[in-house]
C-alpha cells in the first residue's frame, strides 16, 4: 500500500482501479501518472475515491504542466474537481486547496491536498522504479531475446531485419520453438505477448510480410508443432516519432491493456528521427528503465549502423556509446552473397556480457508467391572457427616461407578480417612473426624449456 498522511487525512493509491476504464490503472512512466486513489479522514467517517492524472517531461511534480482530478460519485460516474495547468496551481496553491476542499465539503484549515499529492507521487515513483521483477527464465526467447531487458539488432537497409523480427515475433507470440533443418532445436518456449511498433515502411507491405511468414509456418512447420492457426501479435504503425505525445499516449494505453512481454521498435532510427544520436539513446533508455523494465517487459531495438561503419568490418549502431553500454546483448545482421529469389543472412553477436557460448546463426530466406520462408540452417561456434582459422594460417605458412593475410584468405576462401585477427593472435603467442609489407612467417626462434636448465627457472 502506497499512502501518505497529513493533517488528519490519508491519501492512498489503489492497486486496482475503483471503476472499469479503457486504461487499466495505475500507470506510471517518466512523463505520465494516472491512477485511482482513496482519500479518507482519520478522525471522521469521510471517505471518497478520486481519479488523478498529470503529465510532463521533467520528472518533478512541481514542473507538471497539467493536473486533472475527478471525484467518483458512484462506480460508474465521476465529476471533475480540477483540470488546469500546474503553473496556475503553483502560483495559487491556497486557492486550489480551498477549491478542492469546497467541492469535497471538507471544512478543515489544515487540509492540504497538493502537499499530500506531491508526497504520494514521490513514493509512487520510488516504488515503481525499485520494483525487481523475478524472472523464471533468463531468456524470453533463447538465445535471441532476454526477459525484461533490452536487446539491440543492428542491420543495414535491405538485409531483412524486419523480416527476421516479424518471424521472431510470430514464434514468440505462439510459443513456437526454434527449428534447425527438420528438427526442433534444444530450446522450448512458452507463449508470450508481443507489441510490434513500426515507425518506418508501408503498413500494407508490412501486413503482407506478416501473412506470408504465417503461411510459411503453416506450410513447413504445421506437422511438427500441430499448428492449426497462427495468432497475430499486436501491431501499431506510426508515421509520427516516438516522442510525439499522441503516439506515447496510444502506446501507454496498449501497454496497460494488452500487457506485452516484448516490445519491438522498428526502427529506433526512424522512431527518434530529429534528435541527435546521444540524445536518442538517452531518451529511449530512460523510457526502458522507467517504464518497461519495472514491468518485466523486454525490448528489441532495431537500428541502422552508422554510415562510416557500413564501409568497415566493425559495424556499430548509430549513437553507439550508449547503445553499446546499456544493453547486455547486441546483434548484427549481415547479408551473405547476392540476393536473388532468396538469400542467406548471418546473425552475429557484437556484445554479450552474459558469459554465453559465442555463436553466430545463419538463416536462409526464400521468397515464394504466397509465403516467405525463413530457416535457421547453421549454428556456428565462433571460438571453434577461430581455432580452425589459426590452424589454416599455420598450415599455409608451414608450406610457404611467408604469406599475407589476403593470400591465406583467398587460398582457403576465408574472411580477410578473420585471418588478420588470427595472425595477430598467433603473433602475440610468438608462434608467427610479422615481417616486411604485412607478411607473416613461422617463428623458428621461439625458445623452449628444453633448451635451457630447468633449475634456473625462478618459479
Amino acid at each position: 500500500m502506497i499512502s501518505v498522511v497529513h493533517g488528519g487525512y490519508q491519501l492512498e493509491m489503489l492497486d486496482q482501479p475503483f471503476t472499469k476504464s479503457e486504461i487499466e490503472k495505475p500507470f506510471i512512466e517518466a512523463s505520465y501518472l494516472f491512477f485511482d486513489a482513496k482519500l479518507q479522514s482519520l478522525t471522521t467517517n469521510f471517505t471518497t475515491f478520486l481519479e488523478i492524472e498529470f503529465e510532463n517531461e521533467a520528472g518533478e511534480l512541481m514542473d507538471y504542466p497539467y493536473l486533472r482530478i475527478s471525484q467518483y460519485i458512484s462506480d460508474r460516474a465521476k465529476k471533475k474537481i480540477i483540470n488546469c495547468e500546474w503553473n496556475f496551481i503553483r502560483n495559487n496553491p491556497d486557492f486550489v486547496n480551498n477549491k478542492i476542499a469546497k467541492i469535497l465539503r471538507i471544512n478543515d484549515p489544515d487540509f492540504d491536498f497538493l502537499l499530500m499529492l506531491k508526497d504520494l507521487f514521490r513514493k509512487i515513483q520510488r516504488s515503481f522504479l525499485k520494483t525487481k521483477v523475478s524472472l523464471a527464465n533468463k531468456f524470453l526467447y533463447e538465445p535471441f531475446i532476454l526477459s525484461g531487458s533490452p536487446v539491440i539488432l543492428v542491420a543495414p537497409m535491405g538485409v531483412g531485419k524486419s523480416l527476421l523480427s516479424i518471424w521472431l515475433s510470430l514464434r514468440i507470440q505462439n510459443g513456437i520453438p526454434l527449428v534447425i533443418g527438420d528438427k526442433v532445436w534444444m530450446h522450448e518456449h512458452q507463449k508470450a505477448k508481443v507489441l510490434y511498433l513500426a515507425f518506418e515502411g508501408n503498413e500494407a507491405e508490412f501486413g503482407e510480410k506478416v501473412e506470408k511468414i504465417k503461411n510459411s509456418f503453416l506450410q513447413n512447420e504445421k506437422v511438427i508443432f500441430n499448428l492449426q492457426e497462427i495468432e497475430d501479435f499486436y501491431f501499431l504503425f506510426s508515421p509520427m516519432p516516438f516522442y510525439t505525445p499522441g503516439v506515447r499516449e496510444e502506446i501507454r494505453k496498449i501497454i496497460s491493456v494488452y500487457k506485452p512481454n516484448l516490445i519491438v521498435f522498428d526502427s529506433i532510427t526512424s522512431a527518434l528521427i530529429g534528435k541527435n544520436e546521444i540524445r536518442q539513446a538517452e531518451y529511449i533508455f530512460t523510457y526502458i528503465k522507467n517504464v518497461l523494465e519495472p514491468r518485466g517487459i523486454a525490448a528489441l531495438l532495431i537500428m541502422h549502423p552508422s554510415k562510416q561503419d557500413l564501409k568497415e568490418e566493425n559495424p556499430m549502431p548509430k549513437g553507439s556509446i550508449l547503445y553499446m553500454a546499456y544493453p547486455r546483448i547486441v546483434w548484427y545482421l549481415a547479408l551473405i552473397g547476392e540476393p536473388e529469389n532468396g538469400f542467406e543472412v548471418e546473425l552475429k553477436s557484437l556484445k554479450d556480457n552474459l558469459g554465453l557460448r559465442r555463436n553466430s546463426y545463419r538463416f536462409l530466406i526464400n521468397f515464394e508467391e504466397d509465403f516467405y520462408e525463413i530457416k535457421l540452417v547453421q549454428v556456428i561456434d565462433e571460438n571453434e572457427m577461430k581455432k580452425k582459422i589459426a590452424d589454416y594460417c599455420l598450415e599455409f605458412l608451414m608450406k610457404n616461407q611467408k604469406a599475407t593475410p589476403k593470400e591465406i584468405a583467398e587460398y582457403y576462401n576465408l574472411s580477410y578480417a578473420a585471418v588478420s585477427k588470427a595472425l595477430e593472435r598467433l603473433a602475440r603467442k610468438n608462434e608467427v612473426v610479422k615481417i616486411s609489407r604485412g607478411s607473416y612467417a613461422i617463428n623458428k626462434q621461439t625458445p623452449t624449456i628444453a633448451e635451457g636448465n630447468t633449475d634456473d627457472i625462478p618459479f
